[in-house]
């Protein structure tokens, strides 16, 4: 028994380095919402595996920004395997990121598709691995008031779910948004699905009184505005 503890422990000291080694080497790009919850909770929880408690988070909060925003430490200490210092930790955090989001943050401004396809293409020309979803909310001046990786997955895999994408909307307490997905291994062209969901959450959105300005296409380097080539 003690020799299975003893290697269990070894498991998860090995598994906890390499996720560090990735992180310095990548600087976080490429990691999951729990993943990178799962190493922030390292330091409060020395010893456990921490995925399962991250992807609990997870399940808790739609996304790291309504964690961050919206959870506080009672809310945190609520899920299992959450004890008060990774409470503290977790809500220590989000002060800190409210705190810099609304008192620091500079204004940036996307008036046109020209500046979408920019944005986007700074975010995730670089991204290889995954595809990943990112969603941009504006004010009605079209200043970016929310930024936020969405949805990760396989090539193919990432979907619209319109549930998500008003709920963080709302709570931007904006009326307007842009989305924008990489095609890993691809050329920056919607394919047909893309298309059909991009139609389908665009009619839905209008229905709950919310503007997608565009969806935009990354690829190769390059970006593509599907708003200012009509496919939806």
């Amino acid at each position: 028994m003690k020799k299975e503890k003893h290697s269990e422990a070894n498991l998860h000291a090995g598994h906890r380095e390499r996720m560090r080694n990735k992180f310095i080497r990548t600087k976080g790009v490429g990691f999951s919402p729990h993943e990178l919850l799962e190493m922030l909770l390292y330091y409060s929880i020395p010893r456990a595996n921490t995925n399962e408690i991250a992807h609990q988070l997870m399940t808790r909060f739609d996304s790291l920004y309504e964690l961050l925003t919206e959870g506080d430490y009672h809310t945190f200490r609520s899920v299992t395997g959450i004890g008060d210092r990774s409470a503290v930790l977790l809500a220590l955090i989000g002060e800190i990121f409210k705190h810099s989001t609304y008192t620091e943050r500079k204004s940036e401004f996307l008036y046109n598709y020209e500046d979408f396809c920019r944005f986007f293409l700074n975010h995730l020309q670089h991204e290889h691995a995954d595809e990943i979803l990112m969603l941009v909310c504006l004010s009605d001046d079209l200043e970016v008031v929310r930024c936020e990786r969405i949805e990760t997955g396989s090539a193919g895999t990432v979907k619209l779910h319109l549930h998500k994408i008003a709920k963080m909307v709302f709570q931007a307490n904006c009326t307007m948004l842009v989305l924008a997905h990489n095609h890993p291994s691809g050329e920056a062209v919607p394919s047909y699905q893309d298309i059909a969901e991009t139609r389908l959450l665009y009619e839905r959105l209008k229905m709950l009184e919310i503007e997608l300005l565009d969806h935009v296409i990354i690829g190769n380097g390059k970006a593509y505005s599907m708003a200012e080539h009509h496919d939806f």
